[in-house]
């Protein structure tokens, strides 16, 4: 349980509960503690040229880890003269860090390039 100065109703969260992350390369994007729930918004950009496809993807997981497994993907195709570019983001996202903490882990296009962002926090 984490507690804030204050009344925690009204009070901005405490900097280590803040969690963000950034990728351009498929790894972990940010970890969610054991019994604790992370609140926030992700969003996925990519392009993709010469009639290839690619997007990305995130997903979650540990024991007990809810969701578990994809739970946010984006895909296009490109055209065989231009390049395709998309982008696409969820907010008010919680996943719930189970009973050993989840990792939340970006998958980069198979072809083309992309990155996922992420910014939230862990509740109290």
């Amino acid at each position: 349980m984490r507690f804030y100065l204050g009344d925690p109703k009204h009070s901005a969260p405490q900097g280590a509960d803040i969690v963000s992350g950034h990728r351009t390369t498929t790894g972990t994007l940010f970890s969610v503690p054991a019994g604790a729930t992370w609140r926030g918004a992700v969003s996925l950009n990519a392009s993709v040229g010469l009639a290839a496809t690619g997007g990305g993807s995130l997903s979650a997981s540990g024991t007990g880890v809810v969701p578990n497994g994809a739970f946010f993907a984006l895909t296009l195709t490109g055209l065989a003269l231009a390049t395709a570019s998309n982008s696409g983001g969820m907010a008010d996202i919680h996943i719930f860090g189970g009973d050993a903490g989840a990792t939340v882990t970006y998958t980069q296009p198979g072809a083309g390039s992309g990155a996922a962002q992420a910014n939230g926090v862990i509740l109290p």
